[in-house]
C-alpha cells in the first residue's frame, strides 16, 4: 500500500491505497550455505502470491518477507508497518473457499499450507512536500 502524505512518520493504513507493481521478497534461511530468495510484485489490490520452492512445514518459521522496491518514486519508502522494513514472519492463514459447485466427488483438502503476512506500506520521502 501507499500511505497519505500527511500520515507519513505514523504507523497507520488510514488513507492508504493499493500499490500495484511493489515488489516483495521471501527470505529462507533453510539452508546453511545461503538464503533462498523469491520475489513477487503486488497486483491492483496491492497482493501478492509466492509459492515457495522446496519449503517444509518444519522451515516455515525460518523465512520473513520483506517490502522490496516501489514503482512510484513518490510514494518509495519502506515502513516497518507489519515488519514490512524488518521481516514478516508468516503466519499460518485459510485456504481459499473451494467453488460453491465444485462438482461431483468428495472435496479435496487444499495442497498447500498457506501463510500470510501484511499489509505493508510505502510513504513518501521527509524530503517531498506535501500537498495541503
Amino acid at each position: 500500500h501507499c500511505k497519505s502524505c500527511n500520515s507519513r512518520g505514523f504507523p497507520t493504513l488510514y488513507k492508504a491505497s493499493p500499490l500495484q507493481g511493489a515488489v516483495v521478497k521471501l527470505v529462507c534461511h533453510n539452508n546453511a550455505r545461503k538464503a533462498n530468495v523469491q520475489t513477487a510484485m503486488t497486483d491492483k489490490n496491492g497482493e501478492f502470491v509466492i509459492m515457495p520452492m522446496s519449503l517444509t512445514r518444519a522451515d516455515v518459521h525460518k523465512c520473513k518477507v520483506y517490502l522490496g522496491k516501489s514503482p512510484k518514486p513518490i510514494c518509495s519508502v519502506p515502513t516497518n508497518f507489519n515488519g514490512g522494513k524488518s521481516g514478516a514472519l508468516l503466519k499460518p492463514i485459510l485456504p481459499p473457499k473451494p467453488p460453491v459447485n465444485p462438482g461431483p466427488g468428495p472435496v479435496q483438502p487444499p495442497m498447500f499450507d498457506y501463510h500470510g503476512v501484511g499489509p505493508f506500506i510505502f510513504e513518501a520521502s521527509s524530503k517531498l512536500p506535501c500537498k495541503k
